[in-house]
């Protein structure tokens, strides 16, 4: 394997950095992808197929049923050999077909000797709408320490959204389909699936019916969400009961995969899927928990510390926080999300680790005076382990998520028929998919360049360096503002094969550059695109600290913009989130610490990619 590796160094929150494939080329080994920022010759990438699963789309018991798992869960590990444009070029040959249309990605993957965690390394969130995210990759030479946790829960595929529809059970019931299309059928009859391997079905994506591993949503009258799928099937969600409507149709429980991979000779993996949402028309019901995610540890030797490396599923929350955050009200519960999936391929394992790709819990219901359909729980995950069987230091947990109970007084503590998800299992002997004969072939070598770049206070220092000059004519430097038009700032004739610097000012809050590099022959290749960003002062206080109720967070930005307020805990999870858009200026924003226990944990600030994160103890 031909790499560049990092010397030793600490690392904590996100590192690795995703691009949508739009175009494969299995006989060429091109991948053309919607963004090639940052990404350069000789790095390190994961290549996986997140969706492209058909189902059976029938308004029976047989809804989402998996009928063909096609190229869903194809993955492999690749080394990029070089560009043309907006398309990488891979050293070897692909080992598994791809689709397009199934969601691909490139998961760009750090290579390091020795390498520290410091603080929680995390996923990025499956976002479906780019079709990116959800995957942690890390690759050591040497040793990967950690000193905090990994952790990928709720990263994978979303829940059911949450709908609160109106009306009463009156005046639309019986509700008894497999699926429903929210704006056809104007009564909100079945609540929002979760998501699954499988594509949504137009004008199908509510109801009971199980959306491939995603759990079905409850039917009206307030009955449950299902929980997601993974290895593990998910749960099925609980009835209503009490009124003269009552909601006996709840989501199904999402598909076990369990046939689907997770063998050495059928090497595939999967997200864990999301929960179904409970169906609601009191506005205090619950939506569906995401799964889990992908995280994949290749090293030498991991010393644990004691630390988790988790994929856990979530249990959903309440939006309204009544009557607390894990509980619906007076409409139906939320399935618990799938686990994920984690793989630990080291030779060694040093100190003890627990692995985790627990399913999520569904909801609790109630709390009026009628017996809500409580929540299923999410499947288990998969624990995957390069040696021969658990060595005495690492607890694997792959439990399937108890189902939700009523908490009313008629029905107190009944499930109500919802279920808890199916446990997940523990796997042995991984062999990590990958071509080890590298060709390059077709590669205009004359074009792979290494193109980094940095910030020094007001300037950005730009600094290139040819894998091969042989055959280049000229070599522009290219600024943009907006990533789409790009200007010449800099042109060099007969360029040598040493390193080269350039430094630019930093007149922007958004800045982006590339190389235009022309042949003799008069063939025009670019690099990636850098990206730096100058518009936030990298500055907020929060106060009180310790809080109790009410936290006021303070911060500066040099315009109008977007920002992101997470809270999680000491192990990563998120326990609290808030988006909001802020002014130019110093500002103050106050909000409500409602339904968090007592604890220890971290405050983190995200806007225009930059994070900054600050410990909160909340008594």
């Amino acid at each position: 394997m031909l790499s560049i590796n990092l010397t030793a160094q600490t690392i904590s929150g996100i590192i690795n950095s995703y691009h949508k494939v739009l175009a494969v080329d299995l006989a060429q080994n091109k991948l053309k992808l919607d963004n090639i920022t940052g990404l350069n010759a000789h790095d390190r990438i994961l290549i996986i197929q997140m969706k492209g699963a058909t189902i059976n789309s029938s308004n029976s018991s047989s809804f989402g049923n998996i009928t063909a798992v096609s190229n869903a869960g194809n993955y492999e590990f690749a080394t990029i050999c070089g560009f043309y444009n907006d398309t990488i070029l891979l050293k070897a040959d692909f080992v598994n077909s791809y689709d397009v249309a199934g969601l691909m990605q490139v998961v760009k993957i750090p290579s390091y000797t020795n390498v520290t965690i410091t603080d929680s390394l995390k996923a990025q969130a499956w976002d479906a709408t780019t079709g990116k995210g959800g995957v942690l990759a890390l690759e050591a030479s040497g040793t990967v320490t950690l000193n905090s946790g990994i952790t990928a829960s709720g990263a994978g595929f979303n829940g059911g959204v949450y709908n609160n529809f109106g009306g009463t059970c009156s005046s639309f019931f019986p509700a008894t389909a497999f699926y429903y299309d929210y704006v056809a059928d104007g009564f909100g009859s079945g609540a929002y699936k979760g998501e699954g391997i499988a594509d949504y079905v137009t004008a199908k994506h509510y109801g009971k019916g199980k959306q491939a591993n995603g759990g079905g949503g409850g039917n009206n009258h307030n009955a449950g969400g299902a929980g997601g799928g993974n290895y593990g099937s998910g749960g099925n969600g609980g009835n209503q009961t009490g009124l003269s409507c009552n909601g006996t149709n709840a989501g199904s429980g999402g598909a076990s995969l369990s046939s689907y991979g997770y063998t050495t000779i059928n090497n595939k993996i999967f997200m864990g899927g999301g929960g179904g949402a409970g169906h609601a028309n009191n506005d205090q019901g619950v939506g569906g928990g995401n799964g889990g995610g992908i995280v994949i540890i290749s090293c030498n030797t991991l010393d644990a510390g004691g630390h988790t490396i988790e994929a856990n599923g979530m249990q959903p929350f309440n939006q309204n926080n009544l009557p607390g955050i894990y509980e619906a009200n007076g409409d139906g519960g939320g399935g618990g999300g799938a686990g994920g999936i984690v793989i630990i391929d080291a030779t060694t394992v040093t100190n003890n680790i627990t692995a985790e790709a627990k399913g999520g819990v569904g909801n609790n219901s109630g709390f009026q005076t009628q017996c809500t359909g409580p929540g299923g729980g999410g499947g288990g995950g998969v624990v995957w382990l390069s040696s021969n069987s658990i060595p005495g230091n690492v607890t694997a947990s792959v439990n399937g998520g108890a189902n939700g109970v009523v908490k009313v007084a008629a029905c107190l503590n009944s499930p109500n028929g919802a279920t808890s998800g199916s446990d997940g299992t523990t796997v042995f002997n991984y062999i990590k998919p990958e071509r080890t004969i590298f060709n390059c072939t077709g590669l205009p070598l004359k074009a792979v360049i290494n193109f980094s770049g940095r910030k020094n206070n007001n300037n950005i220092v730009l600094s290139w360096v040819y894998t091969n000059a042989d055959g280049v004519k000229e070599l522009l430097i290219q600024k943009s503002y907006d990533n789409n038009f790009f200007s010449n700032i800099k042109k060099i004739n007969y360029p040598g094969a040493d390193n080269n610097l350039f430094t630019d000012k930093a007149d922007r809050d958004n800045l982006y550059y590339r190389l235009k590099i022309t042949t003799i022959s008069g063939e025009i290749f670019y690099s990636p695109t850098l990206s730096f960003k100058y518009a936030f002062s990298g500055q907020f206080k929060i106060n009180p600290n310790p809080a109790s109720n009410k936290l006021n967070i303070e911060l500066s930005a040099l315009k109008q913009q977007s920002i992101s307020i997470v809270i999680t805990d000491v192990n990563g999870r998120m326990i609290w989130q808030q988006n909001k858009l802020i002014n130019k200026g110093t500002q103050n924003i106050t909000s409500s610490l409602n339904g968090i226990a007592r604890g220890i944990y971290f405050i983190r600030v995200m806007i225009d990619g930059t994070s900054l994160t600050e410990k909160l103890v909340i008594q």
